[in-house]
């Protein structure tokens, strides 16, 4: 969607008044970490782990879910709500 879709509309090349799209459901697995990048420089200058300061999340929606086709455990997306323009 934001790599082919939304580019490709800027240019003119797909009018968004005549565009379907629909997703199965597919997971996405996300190479963020669930538990956020540290912003803060507790460890650095005073040695603490687990402190209380914000994080930044690169991939904000991502959630644990199961890929019942791989019968595996994931932590990302699925392509279900998400590719709505």
């Amino acid at each position: 969607m934001e790599l082919g879709v939304k580019p490709s509309i800027k240019k003119g090349l797909i009018d968004p008044m005549e565009l379907e799209l629909c997703g199965d459901g597919s997971s996405i697995v996300s190479g963020a970490r669930k538990q956020g990048k540290y912003i803060c420089n507790c460890l650095k200058e005073n040695n603490i782990r687990k402190c209380d300061c914000p994080r930044e999340y690169k991939d904000p929606d991502a959630d644990f879910g199961y890929d019942h086709y791989r019968d595996e455990y994931y932590y990302g997306d699925t392509m279900d709500q998400k590719g709505r323009y």
